[in-house]
């Protein structure tokens, strides 16, 4: 949030429950938590976090020390093509 009124657009942001919004200062951990988990049941194999485009996430991921891998490098469309491919009903609100 912080980033988004300092660097964005100056508004304040109220997420929706629907978002299941996490704090910031949870959002770290609970990721960090949920990649350890994915590499302990990797079974020794190499793991990596794919994302879809965004300097947030790779800087995210960058800082938690997570490798991690732009989908859009694979030729992945950006989001304004996937929505009209993806059914309406199935996309989150943005």
């Amino acid at each position: 949030m912080n980033f988004v009124r300092k660097k964005t657009h100056g508004l304040t942001y109220q997420p929706l429950k629907a978002e299941h919004f996490q704090k910031p200062e949870v959002l770290s951990k609970l990721i960090k938590d949920i990649y350890l988990m994915y590499k302990d049941c990797s079974n020794g194999k190499r793991t990596v976090v794919g994302y879809k485009g965004g300097h947030v996430e790779k800087e995210l991921l960058m800082k938690l020390n997570i490798p991690c891998f732009d989908l859009e490098t694979l030729g992945c469309p950006k989001y304004n093509k996937l929505r009209h491919i993806i059914p309406q009903e199935k996309l989150l609100p943005s």
